[in-house]
């Protein structure tokens, strides 16, 4: 599994799939609301949001294989 990223990215969405990759669950959380609002205001297009929603779930499940090896 590789880090594929569409190559029309802007660079304002490459930082926040950066910055997702350091994010507690609160963070993505909270960044997963914010980005239904710009999604509906159409401040991002559907290939940007696609590409975040797959580094959120990315995300999740490192934080998941995390909470795992803690219990």
């Amino acid at each position: 599994m590789g880090n594929k990223k569409p190559a029309s990215l802007s660079p304002k969405v490459e930082r926040r799939i950066a910055e997702i990759e350091g994010m507690n669950l609160d963070e993505v959380q909270a960044l997963t609301a914010r980005m239904m609002s710009e999604i509906v205001k159409g401040d991002v297009t559907t290939r940007e949001a696609r590409a975040i929603d797959r580094a959120v779930g990315r995300r999740l499940k490192a934080i998941e294989q995390e909470l795992r090896a803690d219990a």
